[in-house]
Order: C-alpha cells, then structure tokens, then sequence
C-alpha cells in the first residue's frame, strides 16, 4: 500500500468532515451523477420514519439526551474508537459488529448520520468504508443546519430494535500506516501528496510531517457550516 492510499483517504473524510451541510440554503453546491454521499439538511425529511433507515445522531450522550432527531439513536466518537497504541484508532470488527446490531442496525440499513461538530458524522462514513459499508450517508451542516432547516427536535429515546449486523474485513484501500507515511518521507513517490489538515497555527508552531503540505480543514467550509464547493475549495489553496 502507498502513501497514495493516505491522500485518497484525506480527500474523502474533508470532503465528508468538513461536510456538516451541503446543499443548504445559501450554498449551491451540486452532486455527481454517480450518487450522494453528503446530503442537504433539507432532504432529511425522506429517511426520518422511513423503513429500513436509521438516523445516527454522533453527539455526546449527554448533548444526544438533551436534543436531538426524532428517532435518531446516539452513536459516539468513543464508541467507534480505540485509543492505543495512540488515540483515535480504528475499532475493531467485532465491536463494530457489537455496536451496530445493539442500535438496531443490520447490513442492508441505509445509515443517516449528523453531528454537532464537523466531524464525527464523517468520522462514522469513513469507519463504515474501512469495513466495506457504502450504506452511510451525512448531513451536511449537521445539527445547525438540521435547525435552521425548520426540524423540530426531541429529549425522546427512541424504543431500539436490535438487528443482526456482520461486518466484512478491513478494506486499507482507505488507511495509510505510519510506515507508509515514513516512506513517502524518505523516498517520495511522484504526484503523491502528504496532507495536513490541522490548523495553521497547528501547523507552523506544533512541528508536521517533513514535505507535507498545509490545507487547513476550516478552510473547507462557508461561513454557515456547510462545505464549500471544488471551485471554492480550490480558490482557497
């Protein structure tokens, strides 16, 4: 595997990440033919209540308990996490299985998810493609945008089903080890990029990887939350 794999990666979780609400009201942005990933806070209406669907809400528990989508089930960053050898590793197969059967999740689910903060709901799509689900979906602008678009929200927990959920071996099409990320250091492959996407200020006081190249993930985003488009992303760099 190539650190090609690492830039590839990157495109698609900013491109997710940064993606708490796409097509928004003062945004307009379009989709490719192929499909939707990212979804307009307004289309949320066609999968709430629907059969076969299940809404993930990715805030906190507590921030889930005071407030949330009519139906959605909570689902954590910790719950999708392990944090050794070093924080915000992958979970295994078997607590992803565990986790989403509990929620009522099976394999065939068409899985909505949203967040409060940019990043968790992307953080969900991108472990569901380590194991070979395509089946997520996220909310562009997230919960802000979810309000804004006139969606009343609940305290109500909903009554969860359990469903039978099995997960298919890792993909690395979609994971760059640090050894890949050493190599591409040491002895760079041609057209491949290393891409941070932490702060600026991150990025300039903090120390980066030798030869990687700054792309502030803020940098993203219009000023309501919602993703910017590849011509406003590209103007910006």
């Amino acid at each position: 595997m190539t650190v090609k794999r690492l830039w590839k990666t990157v495109v698609v979780l900013l491109a997710l990440t940064l993606a708490a609400g796409m097509l928004t009201s003062c945004n307009t942005s379009t989709y490719a033919e192929s499909g939707k990933i990212i979804i307009p806070a307004t289309d949320l209406s066609e999968y709430v209540g629907k059969d076969n669907v299940v809404i993930v809400d990715m805030q906190t528990a507590d921030a889930y308990a005071a407030a949330h989508v009519e139906g959605a089930v909570n689902i954590t960053l910790d719950d999708i996490v392990i944090n050794v050898p070093v924080k915000n590793m992958l979970t295994s197969k078997n607590k992803i299985q565990k986790l989403l059967s509990e929620k009522g999740i099976g394999n065939d689910t068409v899985i909505v998810a949203y967040d409060d903060n940019k990043m968790n709901a992307p953080r969900l799509f991108w472990t569901m493609l380590m194991y070979q689900n395509t089946n997520v979906l996220v909310v562009d602008g997230g919960l802000s945008a979810i309000q804004a678009a006139g969606y009343e929200l609940t305290d109500a927990v909903p009554e969860i089903t359990p469903a039978e959920y099995v997960a298919a071996d890792k993909d690395t099409t979609w994971l760059a080890t640090a050894d890949d990320v050493l190599s591409q250091v040491n002895e760079p492959i041609k057209n491949t990029v290393l891409l941070d996407v932490r702060t600026e200020e991150e990025y300039y006081e903090s120390g980066k990887v030798p030869s990687s190249v700054i792309w502030d993930y803020a940098d993203n985003f219009y000023s309501d939350g919602t993703i910017r488009t590849s011509k406003r992303r590209a103007s910006t760099i």
